[in-house]
């Protein structure tokens, strides 16, 4: 990369180039303008027609929310006379860059950005925009106000992968271990609610390790001096379940009508929430893969906490047209870019503990390297196919026959377990060294969980729907990712059934079966990361579902914090009191352990004035409440 002189260089006629900010296998970021003051995303593959009124489209949507706040200005974006995408934004200072620079943001500030950024997005999804990656690292800071950059990420013709890291929603986590670009509107609400609460100096559970999936599942905690008003509802917008977060237009409403009090905690916010520096202007598109060692970062190590700051796009003003390219335009060499799309998260129906596996896949495609047929170890089974095909083919049996296997990563993950994916059943125990983590079991679409994973003492097994429970679909990854992992090994070559080859991250080792070539071990050595495959192994029996509740009513005092419901059955009367003070009551409806709630608040005391809840009970000693995210929740048992 070198820096230009301004105007020696026009990589799009109209916008002379001050220097190159990134690259990546899909688009080139460059800071523009005779000030720097716009960033323009160059496409490095021509798009078939179909692609480019997919790309205008896009343009287009984005162009006509981008008047009001929240949202950086689009100057031109079009596609190139050679096909090629682009995009030219406004630019300057980048968030990140700021707390890094001065700590967190004064209280009212960070509430009036989080506002502004709200009202962007729900704007955005109203159009069916998502963006994906909101973070300090693609919050611009600009014009007295806060506006919201990166969309580019999710574009058609530029979207790029992005790696797991602190800001990624549990829901996402499977699709980011694998790098695949993915973006949804619970997803954007649940980082802008992580960005506001790192920019007053909150302290998130699992920053220090995002792969620790029992802090994953732990609320935010209050922050000294910030009104806990405003922790419930930023707790409330990262739920780990996304149906239980508020729309981004909610979030906006609820953060407009909250009175902030207080003042942001002091404290040096991590680099790894912050993407580091030379994030600046938002050019950095490309997923940069950070370690966590012994609670430090490692670039050496790089694995799993990554950061993907996509180039602006924004817009101008709405109904305005895309603005045109002149007929010149460069010559862009093409790269084979990576698969990224945006996906549903992945199916888990066939399982296999490997998440630290997907971190290895890299870039570029795997060299084939013929083999010989002969008489030694494994001739029989490799034939005459290619290293890659070879690696590959191994390990399709993970999605036919029972096996067992255990997995090594580091200091993060230590598991062992059996998966059967024919019978669709598989158990897994989690235990990184000196810490346990628990246990999980499947049958179909049951999930039983154990241990901090679950939020339970050992052997207290929780039960629920595989489909609803984020960490669960995180930790089980499917078999598939192995091949995937597999087919990006470099320079293959063979010693009788080991293979070595190189990824990205450093050098592969792995074995197969002699005779019937399946996988049985997988080792990349930067990574410390050690996968074995064992002889068949039965998965563990599933735990029996806890016996029904021996309530009848739902009478008691149940506490969740500083605030309690009282509910009496008898004369279906219910209340709330935060701090040992009422706040809000009314009457609900429905008898025995589910009822529904309509329930009228003080000014004042809650960000509406009326809220309808539903209350369940989910053993005898808790009950859940949903439908104000201000008071959802699991509360316990206080006092019948």
């Amino acid at each position: 990369m070198r820096a230009n002189v301004p105007g020696e260089v026009m990589v799009i006629p109209g916008y002379p180039v001050v220097e190159q900010l990134d690259e990546d296998p899909v688009a080139t970021t460059y800071l523009v303008g005779d000030d720097g003051t716009a960033v323009l995303t160059l496409g490095k593959h021509p798009l078939a027609p179909d692609g480019r009124t997919a790309f205008r489209q896009w343009a287009n949507a984005l162009s006509g929310i981008a008047e009001g706040p929240g949202i950086a200005r689009v100057h031109a974006a079009d596609i190139t006379a050679s096909s090629e995408p682009f995009l030219v934004v406004s630019t300057g200072d980048v968030l990140a860059d700021v707390l890094q620079d001065q700590g967190p943001l004064p209280l009212a500030t960070a509430h009036e950005y989080a506002v502004a950024l709200a009202d962007g997005l729900a704007r955005a999804h109203a159009a069916d925009l998502f963006h994906g990656t909101v973070q300090p690292a693609t919050v611009l800071v600009m014009d007295g106000g806060a506006a919201l950059a990166g969309f580019g990420a999710v574009a058609p013709g530029l979207t790029v992968a992005t790696a797991a890291d602190a800001y990624t929603p549990p829901e996402h986590l499977p699709d980011a271990f694998v790098q695949r670009a993915v973006a949804s509107a619970a997803g954007d609400v649940y980082q802008l609610a992580l960005t506001f609460f790192v920019a007053i100096g909150g302290v998130l559970p699992w920053e220090s390790n995002p792969l620790d999936l029992g802090a994953r599942t732990t609320p935010l905690t209050g922050t000294p001096g910030v009104d806990g008003g405003l922790v419930d509802l930023l707790r409330a917008a990262a739920a780990p379940d996304p149906a239980l977060r508020p729309t981004a237009e909610q979030f906006r409403d609820q953060l407009a009508a909250l009175r902030v009090a207080g003042e942001s905690a002091d404290r040096v916010i991590p680099p790894g929430l912050l993407a580091g520096r030379g994030v600046r202007r938002v050019g950095r598109r490309t997923a940069t893969l950070v370690a966590l060692a012994g609670g430090t970062v490692s670039a050496a190590t790089t694995v799993l906490m990554g950061q993907s700051a996509a180039t602006v796009p924004a817009s101008a003003p709405a109904g305005a047209p895309a603005a045109a390219i002149p007929a010149a335009a460069p010559t862009i060499p093409v790269v084979a870019a990576p698969a990224a799309t945006v996906a549903a998260t992945t199916s888990i129906t066939k399982v296999v503990v490997i998440t630290a596996l997907t971190v290895v896949v890299g870039g570029g495609a795997g060299i084939a390297i013929p083999q010989v047929f002969g008489s030694g170890p494994c001739d029989s089974v490799v034939g005459d196919r290619s290293g890659n095909t070879v690696l590959v083919d191994s390990a399709k049996f993970l999605n036919t026959k029972g096996y067992g296997f255990t997995v090594h990563y580091g200091k993060e993950i230590d598991a062992e377990g059996a998966s059967d994916p024919a019978a669709r059943r598989a158990s897994v125990v989690l235990k990184p060294p000196g810490k346990y983590v628990g246990e999980i079991r499947l049958s179909g679409d049951d999930l039983a969980m154990t241990g901090p994973v679950a939020g339970t003492p050992p052997g207290q097994w929780k039960h629920q729907k595989v489909t609803s429970n984020m960490v669960a679909r995180t930790v089980l990854a499917v078999p598939e990712t192995i091949s995937t992992v597999l087919g990006k090994a470099e320079q293959v070559q063979r010693d009788g059934c080991t293979f070595t080859g190189r990824v990205e991250q450093g050098r592969v080792e792995a074995t197969i079966e002699e005779t019937a070539g399946d996988l049985r071990s997988l080792r990349v050595d930067r990574l410390d990361l050690d996968l074995r495959i064992t002889a068949a192994t039965p998965p563990a029996e599933m735990p029996p579902a806890p016996a029904p509740p021996s309530r009848t009513n739902l009478t008691g005092r149940w506490e969740k914090g500083d605030v309690w419901l009282l509910i009496n059955s008898q004369g279906s009367a219910f209340g709330i009191m935060r701090s040992s003070q009422p706040i809000c009551s009314g009457r609900f409806s429905g008898t025995g352990t589910k009822v529904d709630a309509t329930i009228d608040c003080l000014p004042g005391t809650a960000r509406t004035r009326r809220s309808r809840l539903r209350v369940d009970l989910a053993d005898n000693q808790n009950v859940v409440v949903s439908g104000s995210p201000e008071f959802a929740g699991t509360y316990r048992l206080a006092q019948s």
